[in-house]
């Protein structure tokens, strides 16, 4: 059982099929989604988001192996350790 912050200050419990999930987030470098417009032809601007490519790796964290969501940029820069 989980405790969520109602925005009225109160703590409620909730299961976890009810929990939302987390965000699309590098945990190295915090890179996130960003956002722009698609521009069509005809010159139709609509908004769109540019999702970071996150994936889930496990890594060497302080001597241990820790399951962490990183975008390819960290992966290919050697900023993360994959555990083996």
């Amino acid at each position: 059982m989980a405790w969520t912050r109602r925005s009225n200050g109160l703590e409620t419990p909730v299961s976890k099929d009810q929990l939302v999930t987390m965000a699309n987030r590098c945990d190295i470098c915090g890179k996130g989604p960003a956002f722009g417009r698609n521009v069509s032809h005809a010159h139709n601007v609509t908004r769109r988001r540019f999702k970071a490519n996150i994936q889930r790796v496990k890594a060497v964290v302080n001597g241990g192996v820790k399951r962490l969501r990183v975008c390819t940029r960290c992966l290919r820069s050697n900023k993360v350790v994959k555990a083996a």
